[in-house]
């Protein structure tokens, strides 16, 4: 029911990742590494990414978690991710189930869905 004209989303599944170097060094330096990690293994599962699409962005807040990230349309905030660490292969496979990888879970922001 949006008044504004809109083209379907192209993917499933979106992962925004804090990359925000200027605002806190630490997402400006795990972020990247999150974001190439998630879609070197997305590759390797031949997950397309019209179902989960990985970006990256400037400022999610919470940088005292870094590496940050919030997965739509479940709005699931998670903190504490690391590229080297299991937690992006638990978060994927969470996200591909509708789940929530509890270990780095921070909370919901309970937004309706698409």
């Amino acid at each position: 029911n949006c008044p504004i004209p809109h083209d379907p989303l192209p993917f499933e599944k979106l992962v925004l990742v804090c990359a925000h170097v200027s605002r806190d060094k630490r997402c400006g330096r795990a972020g990247p590494q999150i974001i190439t990690e998630m879609k070197r293994q997305l590759q390797n599962l031949d997950v397309p990414e019209s179902q989960v699409t990985v970006m990256g962005v400037s400022h999610i807040g919470g940088h005292a978690y870094a590496g940050t990230l919030i997965v739509y349309p479940s709005s699931d905030w998670y903190g504490y991710v690391t590229a080297k660490g299991v937690s992006i292969a638990s978060i994927l496979e969470a996200i591909q189930k509708n789940a929530v990888y509890e270990k780095c879970h921070r909370g919901c922001a309970n937004l309706p869905t698409w």
